[in-house]
């Protein structure tokens, strides 16, 4: 399994040429082999215990996710995630084998996360998140001016249905998904680093909390089919964020202002209506009125 997902990553990577690819892949299976070196020992040492485990009805998740811990895969996810050159289709491949890996919060998992990415090395990890969640920020401004250019319900079916084959909303929310598992059940040392990394000198940190909170009040005023998945998804790893609780994620959220965006949303001033889409689906529209939000 481990083998194969890596494969696919590189061999969807449509932005390798194909004179590359095969040193891009060779490369990647060269580390996840000394990896397997290291750990073969351990390794050994467990797989009876596994073999039996899949005679009496199969690995159970948590071993499963070590596993594949332990052979690399999550140090080479981060590793991979810390390019500059990825394609998003990449992107959401690599946060898909790491949401498997860490669902359910996995300890070990969090852990091997949290030694790749405290280091200086892994800055242009935390400057990657950013980029990508500003992309979804920028999708949200294009499509609330088209929406606005427009009249008529045929313009609003024709939005909607181009929202929810957006790309850049999906990548988004597979990235807020990543960031609360690696928060999941209280893993303090993860929660705090994606609000403040140990950088030293000139290099500023990246706050990925107060950006999740920007992120839900720029979603929360154009709440359409998957805009609304992305705006719940936000809303949880915030949530997943401050739980513990951790004081300083506490106040990067309040300054973000997101109980201004939570009253906003919680008003019985928000006119929320009901427009029908070409799919059928309910969809939900408000008209948001910026001076009674600033009185409020």
């Amino acid at each position: 399994v481990l083998f194969t997902s890596i494969v696919s990553v590189v061999s969807r990577s449509h932005e390798i040429k194909a004179a590359r690819r095969t040193a891009t892949l060779l490369g990647v299976l060269q580390r996840i082999l000394m990896q397997l070196e290291h750990y073969e020992t351990r390794i050994l040492e467990k797989r009876n215990s596994w073999r039996m485990g899949v005679l009496e009805g199969g690995i159970g998740r948590e071993a499963l996710q070590t596993l594949m811990s332990d052979c690399g895969a999550g140090s080479v996810c981060i590793e991979m995630l810390c390019r500059q050159d990825l394609a998003s289709s990449t992107v959401g491949i690599l946060m898909d084998l790491m949401i498997a890996m860490l669902d359910g919060g996995n300890s070990v998992v969090q852990s091997v996360c949290f030694k790749c990415l405290n280091r200086l090395e892994a800055r242009s990890f935390f400057t990657n998140l950013r980029k990508w969640i500003h992309d979804g920020l920028h999708e949200l401004d294009v499509h609330a001016e088209e929406i606005g250019e427009q009249n008529g319900i045929t313009s609003v079916d024709l939005y909607l249905e181009k929202l929810e084959k957006n790309e850049t909303m999906v990548l988004v929310e597979k990235i807020f998904r990543f960031t609360q598992l690696l928060c999941e059940n209280h893993h303090t040392d993860n929660q705090q680093l994606l609000q403040l990394q140990p950088w030293e000198g000139s290099r500023r940190s990246i706050d990925i909390v107060s950006l999740t909170v920007v992120f839900f009040d720029k979603v929360r005023r154009c709440i359409t089919g998957r805009s609304i998945a992305a705006a719940i998804q936000s809303l949880e790893t915030t949530t997943e964020y401050i739980q513990g609780p951790v004081l300083t994620n506490q106040h990067a959220v309040v300054q973000a202002k997101f109980l201004d965006a939570a009253a906003a949303v919680l008003r019985p001033e928000f006119q929320w209506q009901g427009v029908s889409c070409t799919n059928a689906k309910p969809c939900l529209f408000y008209t948001y009125d910026a001076d009674d939000e600033e009185e409020s």
